[in-house]
Protein backbone atom coordinates (compact mmCIF):
# COMPACT_ATOMS: atom_id res chain seq x y z
CA UNK A 1 0.00 0.00 0.00
CA UNK A 2 1.02 3.61 -0.53
CA UNK A 3 1.75 5.75 2.49
CA UNK A 4 2.36 5.03 6.17
CA UNK A 5 0.41 2.52 8.29
CA UNK A 6 -3.00 3.59 9.52
CA UNK A 7 -1.79 3.90 13.12
CA UNK A 8 0.77 6.48 11.98
CA UNK A 9 -1.80 8.58 10.12
CA UNK A 10 -4.27 8.36 13.00
CA UNK A 11 -1.48 9.02 15.48
CA UNK A 12 -0.97 12.47 14.00
CA UNK A 13 -4.16 13.44 15.85
CA UNK A 14 -2.40 12.47 19.07
CA UNK A 15 0.30 14.96 18.11
CA UNK A 16 -2.40 17.63 17.80
CA UNK A 17 -3.61 16.70 21.29
CA UNK A 18 -0.06 16.98 22.66
CA UNK A 19 0.23 20.48 21.20
CA UNK A 20 -3.14 21.44 22.70
CA UNK A 21 -1.97 20.26 26.13
CA UNK A 22 1.28 22.21 25.80
CA UNK A 23 -0.51 25.41 24.80
CA UNK A 24 -3.16 25.03 27.50
CA UNK A 25 -0.69 24.13 30.24
CA UNK A 26 -2.50 20.90 31.07
CA UNK A 27 -1.18 17.39 31.65
CA UNK A 28 -1.43 14.64 29.06
CA UNK A 29 0.00 11.24 28.19
CA UNK A 30 -0.37 9.85 24.68
CA UNK A 31 1.38 7.68 22.13
CA UNK A 32 2.56 9.56 19.05
CA UNK A 33 4.30 8.26 15.92
CA UNK A 34 7.92 8.94 15.06
CA UNK A 35 8.76 9.07 11.36
CA UNK A 36 12.37 8.29 10.58
CA UNK A 37 13.35 9.30 14.09
CA UNK A 38 11.31 12.51 14.29
CA UNK A 39 8.04 13.42 16.03
CA UNK A 40 5.97 16.14 14.40
CA UNK A 41 4.16 18.57 16.70
CA UNK A 42 1.73 20.45 14.44
CA UNK A 43 2.19 24.26 14.52
CA UNK A 44 5.12 23.94 16.96
CA UNK A 45 7.95 22.04 15.32
CA UNK A 46 9.76 18.76 14.90
CA UNK A 47 11.49 16.82 17.69
CA UNK A 48 14.32 14.52 16.61
CA UNK A 49 14.92 11.61 18.97
CA UNK A 50 18.55 10.78 19.72
CA UNK A 51 19.52 7.21 18.95
CA UNK A 52 16.33 6.34 17.07
CA UNK A 53 16.76 4.52 13.74
CA UNK A 54 16.38 6.84 10.77
CA UNK A 55 14.06 4.52 8.82
CA UNK A 56 10.53 3.38 9.49
CA UNK A 57 7.95 4.29 12.10
CA UNK A 58 8.11 3.90 15.87
CA UNK A 59 5.54 4.52 18.63
CA UNK A 60 6.70 7.11 21.14
CA UNK A 61 5.26 7.80 24.58
CA UNK A 62 4.61 11.53 25.02
CA UNK A 63 4.14 13.02 28.46
CA UNK A 64 3.20 16.67 29.03
CA UNK A 65 3.57 18.36 32.41
CA UNK A 66 3.47 22.15 32.95
CA UNK A 67 4.70 22.98 29.47
CA UNK A 68 7.46 20.36 29.43
CA UNK A 69 7.37 17.47 26.98
CA UNK A 70 9.08 14.14 27.51
CA UNK A 71 9.34 11.78 24.54
CA UNK A 72 10.33 8.16 25.14
CA UNK A 73 10.37 5.54 22.35
CA UNK A 74 8.47 2.42 23.37
CA UNK A 75 10.03 -0.03 20.92
CA UNK A 76 12.68 -2.44 22.11
CA UNK A 77 16.17 -2.64 20.74
CA UNK A 78 16.18 0.82 19.17
CA UNK A 79 18.97 2.27 21.27
CA UNK A 80 16.87 5.40 21.60
CA UNK A 81 16.98 7.71 24.57
CA UNK A 82 14.36 10.01 26.03
CA UNK A 83 14.11 13.64 24.96
CA UNK A 84 12.96 16.41 27.30
CA UNK A 85 12.17 19.89 26.01
CA UNK A 86 9.84 22.86 26.30
CA UNK A 87 8.54 23.25 22.73
CA UNK A 88 6.87 26.61 23.33
CA UNK A 89 10.17 28.32 24.17
CA UNK A 90 13.02 26.00 23.12
CA UNK A 91 15.47 27.48 20.58
CA UNK A 92 16.46 25.61 17.45
CA UNK A 93 18.96 22.81 17.92
CA UNK A 94 19.96 19.52 16.36
CA UNK A 95 17.11 17.83 18.26
CA UNK A 96 14.44 20.54 17.96
CA UNK A 97 13.33 22.34 14.80
CA UNK A 98 10.78 24.99 15.75
CA UNK A 99 8.24 26.10 13.17
CA UNK A 100 9.18 29.26 11.30
CA UNK A 101 7.02 32.31 12.03
CA UNK A 102 6.20 35.19 9.71
CA UNK A 103 5.24 38.28 11.73
CA UNK A 104 2.42 40.40 10.32
CA UNK A 105 2.10 43.39 12.62
CA UNK A 106 2.88 43.94 16.31
CA UNK A 107 0.27 42.29 18.48
CA UNK A 108 -1.25 40.32 15.60
CA UNK A 109 -1.13 36.54 15.05
CA UNK A 110 1.87 35.25 13.16
CA UNK A 111 1.72 33.08 10.05
CA UNK A 112 3.46 29.71 10.11
CA UNK A 113 5.97 29.04 7.33
CA UNK A 114 5.85 25.26 7.37
CA UNK A 115 8.71 23.13 6.05
CA UNK A 116 8.44 20.20 8.48
CA UNK A 117 4.90 18.89 8.98
CA UNK A 118 4.44 15.55 7.16
CA UNK A 119 0.92 16.55 6.04
CA UNK A 120 1.79 19.99 4.69
CA UNK A 121 1.50 18.85 1.06
CA UNK A 122 -1.81 18.26 -0.73
CA UNK A 123 -1.02 14.68 -1.69
CA UNK A 124 0.72 12.06 0.41
CA UNK A 125 2.85 12.60 3.55
CA UNK A 126 6.30 13.98 2.80
CA UNK A 127 9.53 14.25 4.82
CA UNK A 128 10.73 17.52 6.34
CA UNK A 129 12.75 19.78 4.09
CA UNK A 130 14.28 22.52 6.24
CA UNK A 131 14.75 25.87 4.54
CA UNK A 132 18.30 27.15 4.40
CA UNK A 133 19.01 30.45 6.19
CA UNK A 134 19.12 32.23 2.83
CA UNK A 135 15.82 30.71 1.70
CA UNK A 136 14.19 31.61 5.01
CA UNK A 137 15.43 35.20 4.77
CA UNK A 138 14.02 35.45 1.24
CA UNK A 139 10.59 34.22 2.34
CA UNK A 140 10.60 36.64 5.28
CA UNK A 141 11.54 39.58 3.04
CA UNK A 142 8.90 38.76 0.43
CA UNK A 143 6.23 38.27 3.08
CA UNK A 144 7.07 41.65 4.63
CA UNK A 145 6.76 43.28 1.20
CA UNK A 146 3.44 41.52 0.59
CA UNK A 147 2.04 42.57 3.96
CA UNK A 148 2.97 46.18 3.24
CA UNK A 149 1.03 46.00 -0.03
CA UNK A 150 -1.98 44.32 1.51
CA UNK A 151 -2.16 46.74 4.42
CA UNK A 152 -3.35 50.09 3.08
CA UNK A 153 -4.73 49.42 -0.38
CA UNK A 154 -8.33 48.30 -0.80
CA UNK A 155 -11.68 49.67 -1.84
CA UNK A 156 -11.93 52.31 -4.54
CA UNK A 157 -8.32 53.33 -4.96
CA UNK A 158 -4.74 53.22 -3.72
CA UNK A 159 -4.42 53.74 0.01
CA UNK A 160 -8.16 53.82 0.69
CA UNK A 161 -9.75 51.51 3.27
CA UNK A 162 -12.41 49.08 2.16
CA UNK A 163 -13.64 45.52 2.02
CA UNK A 164 -13.54 44.77 -1.68
CA UNK A 165 -12.87 41.33 -3.19
CA UNK A 166 -9.14 42.00 -3.45
CA UNK A 167 -8.61 42.76 0.23
CA UNK A 168 -7.02 40.44 2.75
CA UNK A 169 -5.82 40.66 6.32
CA UNK A 170 -2.64 38.56 6.21
CA UNK A 171 -3.02 37.43 9.82
CA UNK A 172 -6.08 35.42 8.72
CA UNK A 173 -3.72 33.07 6.87
CA UNK A 174 -2.80 30.18 9.11
CA UNK A 175 0.04 28.55 7.19
CA UNK A 176 2.18 29.00 4.09
CA UNK A 177 4.00 25.95 2.76
CA UNK A 178 6.93 26.44 0.38
CA UNK A 179 6.25 24.28 -2.68
CA UNK A 180 7.87 21.00 -1.56
CA UNK A 181 9.09 19.56 -4.84
CA UNK A 182 9.47 19.86 -8.57
CA UNK A 183 7.09 19.14 -11.39
CA UNK A 184 7.88 16.42 -13.88
CA UNK A 185 7.14 18.75 -16.79
CA UNK A 186 8.18 22.38 -16.39
CA UNK A 187 9.06 24.73 -13.52
CA UNK A 188 6.95 25.38 -10.42
CA UNK A 189 7.43 29.17 -10.55
CA UNK A 190 4.14 30.97 -10.09
CA UNK A 191 2.26 27.90 -8.87
CA UNK A 192 0.13 27.73 -5.75
CA UNK A 193 -2.55 25.45 -4.37
CA UNK A 194 -4.85 24.96 -1.39
CA UNK A 195 -7.52 22.61 -0.09
CA UNK A 196 -10.85 23.20 1.59
CA UNK A 197 -9.81 20.71 4.27
CA UNK A 198 -7.14 23.09 5.61
CA UNK A 199 -8.68 26.55 5.97
CA UNK A 200 -6.19 29.37 5.60
CA UNK A 201 -3.34 27.10 4.50
CA UNK A 202 -1.68 27.33 1.11
CA UNK A 203 1.20 25.76 -0.80
CA UNK A 204 3.18 28.42 -2.66
CA UNK A 205 6.13 28.23 -5.03
CA UNK A 206 8.77 30.85 -4.34
CA UNK A 207 7.33 34.15 -5.64
CA UNK A 208 9.49 36.59 -7.62
CA UNK A 209 8.49 39.66 -5.59
CA UNK A 210 6.20 40.93 -2.86
CA UNK A 211 3.41 41.93 -5.25
CA UNK A 212 3.23 38.44 -6.73
CA UNK A 213 3.22 36.98 -3.22
CA UNK A 214 0.39 39.28 -2.13
CA UNK A 215 -1.64 38.38 -5.22
CA UNK A 216 -1.09 34.67 -4.55
CA UNK A 217 -2.24 35.00 -0.94
CA UNK A 218 -5.41 36.79 -2.06
CA UNK A 219 -6.00 34.13 -4.72
CA UNK A 220 -5.60 31.15 -2.39
CA UNK A 221 -7.52 32.70 0.49
CA UNK A 222 -10.45 33.16 -1.89
CA UNK A 223 -10.34 29.38 -2.37
CA UNK A 224 -10.30 28.89 1.42
CA UNK A 225 -13.35 31.09 1.94
CA UNK A 226 -15.36 29.44 -0.80
CA UNK A 227 -14.26 26.00 0.34
CA UNK A 228 -15.60 26.75 3.82
CA UNK A 229 -18.94 27.85 2.37
CA UNK A 230 -19.18 24.72 0.24
CA UNK A 231 -18.58 22.63 3.36
CA UNK A 232 -21.47 24.38 5.10
CA UNK A 233 -24.00 24.86 2.33
CA UNK A 234 -25.05 23.05 -0.85
CA UNK A 235 -24.46 25.90 -3.27
CA UNK A 236 -24.42 23.75 -6.40
CA UNK A 237 -26.34 20.89 -7.94
CA UNK A 238 -23.17 19.14 -9.00
CA UNK A 239 -22.93 15.86 -10.88
CA UNK A 240 -19.08 16.05 -10.83
CA UNK A 241 -19.00 15.77 -14.61
CA UNK A 242 -16.09 17.67 -16.13
CA UNK A 243 -17.75 19.42 -19.04
CA UNK A 244 -17.45 23.15 -18.31
CA UNK A 245 -14.71 25.25 -19.91
CA UNK A 246 -13.14 28.32 -18.35
CA UNK A 247 -10.92 30.93 -20.07
CA UNK A 248 -8.02 30.26 -17.69
CA UNK A 249 -7.66 26.51 -18.34
CA UNK A 250 -7.64 24.37 -21.49
CA UNK A 251 -9.27 21.35 -19.83
CA UNK A 252 -12.95 20.97 -18.87
CA UNK A 253 -13.91 21.39 -15.23
CA UNK A 254 -16.71 20.26 -12.96
CA UNK A 255 -18.97 22.92 -11.47
CA UNK A 256 -17.10 23.38 -8.15
CA UNK A 257 -13.85 23.85 -10.05
CA UNK A 258 -15.44 26.41 -12.33
CA UNK A 259 -16.93 28.32 -9.39
CA UNK A 260 -13.64 28.18 -7.47
CA UNK A 261 -11.75 29.60 -10.43
CA UNK A 262 -14.21 32.43 -10.96
CA UNK A 263 -14.28 33.32 -7.26
CA UNK A 264 -10.49 33.24 -6.96
CA UNK A 265 -9.96 35.47 -9.99
CA UNK A 266 -12.56 37.95 -8.75
CA UNK A 267 -10.19 38.43 -5.82
CA UNK A 268 -7.15 38.72 -8.09
CA UNK A 269 -8.92 41.27 -10.30
CA UNK A 270 -9.97 43.23 -7.23
CA UNK A 271 -6.43 43.19 -5.87
CA UNK A 272 -5.01 44.75 -9.03
CA UNK A 273 -7.94 47.10 -9.59
CA UNK A 274 -7.26 48.64 -6.18
CA UNK A 275 -3.67 49.27 -7.23
CA UNK A 276 -4.20 51.00 -10.56
CA UNK A 277 -1.92 54.00 -10.57
CA UNK A 278 -0.06 52.88 -7.45
CA UNK A 279 3.54 52.96 -8.67
CA UNK A 280 4.90 51.55 -5.42
CA UNK A 281 2.79 48.40 -5.77
CA UNK A 282 2.85 48.28 -9.56
CA UNK A 283 5.96 50.02 -10.93
CA UNK A 284 5.46 48.53 -14.41
CA UNK A 285 1.84 49.74 -14.58
CA UNK A 286 0.51 46.25 -15.25
CA UNK A 287 -2.61 46.52 -13.08
CA UNK A 288 -4.93 47.86 -15.84
CA UNK A 289 -4.43 44.68 -17.90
Amino acid sequence: SVGPPLWVDAGHLAGVAVVAALRAGTAAELVVPAREGAVALPTLGLARLPGTPLLGFQPVHARVREGELRLLPTGRGTGATALNLRPLTAPQSALWWPAHRLPVRPGRPEVTLDDIDPYRDLDRPIPPRRLTPRELATWQRLFTEAVALLGPASGSGPGSPGTGPGTLRPEEIRRIVPWPGRLRHGPVAGLSASTADAFGSMVVAGPPDGAAFAETMVHEFQHSKLGALLHLFALLDDDREEKHYAPWRPDPRHLPGLLHGAYAFVGVAGFWRDRIGDRAADPLDLAPF
